[in-house]
């Protein structure tokens, strides 16, 4: 019997190589999604921590991919979405959303130079929480799991040359907080106190314990060539 498939609804490169390194190939689903138009929107009254923001916004993004999917679905467009192959042994959508929280304040991806610089000149030789959110929907059953988790990050030190240098590369803009641990930015992590997976942006340990929970074994939504017949 075929194992599931799995789609992951984000542009995160390190959420893909992460299920990639675990055995899961998932198809891509990318939804457009206007993170601070949601919040000011959905939320507008709401004062939302790292924590809160995370989850608000994973399951704003899997709700949405979700209606997508149904919607073309529906009428027969499933070959215009952005998923590769086809998907009718898909069981598992996944979405997700990270931010950088220090000193009380929530950083998401830097929107400009300027506010790329000042997060990495405030958090160098700092440490502050990365908060990353994961929201699991079976499309079989319609049930749906969200659950968010962080690990304690340490910058080193960095000079003004180190941040400019930093900065012209693309990376920095496209992470929560500005920087990553399994990119260009790993040169300047001095350690971690937490779940590496959860700094990338899909903790591993926590989906597989979640799927458990939905009554889907781990290993079943491994590509097949990772299982032994």
């Amino acid at each position: 019997m075929e194992n599931y498939k799995v789609i992951l609804a984000s542009k995160s490169i390190g959420r893909l190589k992460t299920l990639k390194s675990a055995g899961i190939t998932p198809y891509i689903l990318s939804p457009e999604l206007d993170e601070s138009s949601i919040i000011k929107k959905y939320a507008p009254n709401k004062k939302l921590n790292a924590k809160k923001t995370v989850l608000f916004l994973a399951k704003a993004k899997g709700e949405k991919a979700v209606k997508i999917l149904n919607e073309e679905l529906a009428n027969n467009k499933i070959d215009k979405m952005q998923i590769n192959n086809k998907i009718s042994n898909a069981r598992i959508l996944l979405a997700g959303d990270s931010v950088f929280e220090f000193r009380h304040k929530v950083f998401g991806k830097p929107e400009n130079y300027e506010t790329a610089k000042k997060h990495l000149k405030s958090i160098s030789g700092q440490t502050g929480k990365l908060y990353s959110a994961i929201y699991i929907y079976d499309l079989k059953s319609k049930n749906w799991r969200l659950v968010a988790n962080y690990a304690k990050v340490t910058m080193h030190t960095l000079s003004n040359k180190d941040i400019e240098n930093y900065l012209s590369t693309n990376e920095p803009y496209l992470v929560a907080g500005g920087f990553t641990i399994d990119g260009l930015g790993g040169a300047f992590v001095e350690k971690i106190n937490g779940d590496p997976h959860t700094v990338v942006g899909m903790p591993l340990a926590i989906l597989r314990l979640e799927l458990e929970k939905m009554n889907i074994e781990w290993f079943k939504i491994l590509d097949n060539n990772f299982i032994k017949k």
